[in-house]
């Protein structure tokens, strides 16, 4: 920005004859003579996030929430996938020797890229329920498992890296829905979900409809203002389990990480990350529960879009 703003004004000093080039300090000095004007840091965001998040798309969300919003936020659940790095490779500070003239060292450590898909899920209350590990592959082995590893969660297996229309109606049905029953099987239940083709498949929603479960989508390009666990769990976790992998990574040193230390880290990362504090945070942050959709629509990353000037 400041050497678009050095262009701009040479270029007006040019048009007047003024050849003299502007000094060091002179976009400095220019901005503190400009009352109201400052300089702030540039948070590049991808422009489908930024077309999608504006008021139109928000209040239209609000809307179709208001028709469920007498729903008890006790049956009120966000459930997403998220993808991480089965191993991650971090750099850290050496201490050693100063000779030589390379600023780093090379260190010898896991570099594992397997790709990893969860899905979780967590209510407006603070409860979340089993989650569900999907790992590349064609079927599930029991070595990935330590004999001590006791979590009863649901373990797939997808040949392309993501969640097909069949393991997300698997997931509804051994999960969601003996998990989340109310305890008076007349209340309703809401799932509020992304628009990813496999929450909208017949099956889907007609499975959804025989237990008296409403859905809500979330619009297009929106998860990063509307989403509960992207606002107030998602980033919580991936750090956690990455500090649980750093420090696997130094006790194990070039031992490569696997599915069976996967687990271990990511065991421990969920019970840091998925606390009531949390996950009610994330319901909080989108104004979903308790219900204010002027918190989301002050955000700083809904933008109103501009409308074409109409023909006369």
């Amino acid at each position: 920005m400041h050497r678009q703003l050095r262009y701009i004004a040479s270029q007006i000093l040019h048009g007047r004859k003024d050849l003299e080039p502007l000094g060091r300090s002179w976009v400095n000095q220019f901005l503190s003579r400009q009352e109201g004007l400052g300089v702030k840091i540039g948070k590049r965001i991808a422009s489908a996030r930024l077309n999608g998040a504006n008021p139109e798309n928000i209040n239209r969300f609000f809307n179709n929430y208001d028709s469920v919003s007498w729903i008890k936020p006790e049956n009120t659940w966000n459930a997403d996938e998220a993808g991480i790095m089965e191993g991650y490779g971090l750099n850290s500070l050496v201490i050693g020797s100063d000779e030589g003239s390379r600023k780093y060292t090379v260190l010898k450590g896991n570099q594992e890229r397997a790709w990893v898909i969860l899905v979780e899920a967590i209510s407006a209350v603070g409860e979340t329920l089993t989650p569900c590990i999907v790992f590349k592959g064609k079927a599930v082995q029991q070595q990935w498992f330590k004999d001590n590893f006791n979590e009863k969660w649901l373990f797939a297996i997808s040949q392309n890296r993501w969640i097909s229309n069949a393991l997300a109606l698997e997931w509804l049905q051994r999960v969601f829905i003996p998990e989340t029953a109310p305890t008076d099987p007349s209340e309703a239940r809401l799932l509020i979900v992304d628009g990813h083709s496999s929450h909208a498949t017949p099956e889907f929603i007609w499975e959804c409809f025989q237990n008296n479960i409403f859905l809500l989508f979330l619009p297009a390009h929106t998860s990063h203002v509307l989403q509960p666990l992207d606002l107030g769990v998602f980033s919580a976790l991936k750090a956690a389990y990455r500090r649980h992998l750093e420090r696997l990574d130094e006790m194990l040193d070039s031992t490569t990480i696997g599915k069976a230390n996967f687990l271990e880290c990511y065991a421990k990362a969920r019970k840091e990350a998925l606390t009531a504090k949390n996950i009610k945070s994330g319901f909080r942050a989108p104004g979903i529960y308790p219900l204010n959709r002027r918190k989301v629509l002050l955000s700083s990353q809904v933008i109103a879009t501009a409308k074409a000037p109409s023909t006369p």
